[in-house]
């Protein structure tokens, strides 16, 4: 069986017009009216759509058919049942990957759709169209079988993270931009805008990354061998340490972590929230052992990271300081205001 063609055209297309006169007054297919060759083309089965009459947001008339659903749907249906498999590259991979280049989401994922059966690109074209549930804005509705746990969104986030992180260290937070990120992972800047929706989005994922994976110091759990009070102070300088480390071995990193500071950044208020509710969790059990006062947990637990935020803040870590108190210091006595016998607490200023 042969298979169907369909021929988009459309008078409005200024870019077949220019394309037509840099090649010499060339006629292009497309911006061509074929209506006087209707019966020759429903003769050999090929369906002629004309676009002309179709509003688009495209200033040059060319992609009109992604802005019809109605269009959209009528090419799903055409190519919908294609036998395309040759064993090269396939037109399928062709219309799947080329779709990807001009089209809006609800023309991609209807081209896609029908060549995901027998194409691995066109297949990762429909996923990442996809929605969490499985449908689009066509209310298309599919599932693909694939031997990914995770969607290609998300592998795609991460790698779109990583290449960040890279682009940060080789450039600075505030020199980097989303064209050496697309350099990076060989692909263009507008692949990563359809994931992220501004450059302050990407940043702040990337801050958050590494003041998920890097930065942060899991808590400690109590124990028999450990007392709530040593397992506070553990954690408290452990959070020092690697912001200090931070600040001396990964400067350019640093720098982004005082940038979501100074900004409030979403990532980083997760951060201290994070840390907070990480204290919280040990001052509560030091209160039901009867090593710590009984006292209101939430109350404490943002008192406490307050008396010791100069040791966690980088914007506090980064400054120059003529104080000579230590932090093992100041966490002890941060400790010590907890303790049901403050007495009994050691200090070393």
């Amino acid at each position: 069986k042969r298979p169907h063609f369909a021929i988009l055209t459309s008078k409005s297309d200024k870019a077949l017009e220019v394309s037509g006169w840099l090649s010499g007054g060339v006629k292009r297919l497309g911006g061509s009216d074929l209506r006087p060759y209707a019966p020759l083309f429903k003769e050999l089965g090929v369906s002629v759509i004309d676009t002309s009459a179709i509003a688009t947001n495209d200033p040059l008339g060319h992609n009109a058919f992604a802005d019809s659903p109605e269009i959209v749907r009528l090419l799903g249906r055409r190519l919908a049942g294609q036998s395309l498999d040759t064993g090269k590259a396939s037109a399928a991979d062709q219309i799947g990957v080329t779709a990807a280049n001009f089209a809006g989401s609800a023309a991609r994922l209807a081209i896609a759709a029908p060549a995901a059966v027998i194409s691995p690109e066109a297949r990762e074209i429909l996923k990442e169209e996809l929605s969490s549930d499985g449908k689009d804005s066509l209310g298309l509705k599919m599932e693909i079988t694939t031997t990914a746990r995770h969607r290609p969104r998300t592998e795609y986030v991460s790698r779109i993270v990583e290449a960040g992180t890279a682009a940060c260290r080789l450039y600075g937070p505030t020199k980097a931009n989303v064209a050496d990120i697309a350099r990076l992972l060989g692909k263009s800047p507008a692949s990563i805008y359809r994931i992220f929706s501004s450059k302050g989005v990407i940043w702040d994922a990337i801050a958050g990354n590494f003041l998920q994976n890097t930065l942060r110091v899991p808590a400690l759990a109590v124990s028999e061998r450990r007392d709530a009070a040593s397992c506070l102070e553990e954690a408290a300088l452990g959070h020092h340490r690697r912001m200090s480390e931070t600040r001396d071995r990964d400067r350019q990193m640093f720098s982004l972590v005082v940038l979501a500071a100074e900004g409030s950044w979403p990532s980083f208020m997760q951060y201290l929230h994070e840390l907070e509710a990480d204290v919280g969790k040990l001052i509560r059990a030091g209160v039901a052992s009867g090593e710590f006062a009984p006292r209101n947990v939430d109350v404490a637990a943002s008192c406490f990271c307050a008396s010791v935020i100069s040791l966690w803040d980088p914007r506090l870590i980064g400054a120059p300081s003529k104080e000579h108190m230590s932090a093992h210091a100041l966490v002890s006595f941060a400790v010590a205001g907890l303790c049901n016998h403050p007495a009994v607490a050691t200090m070393s200023i």
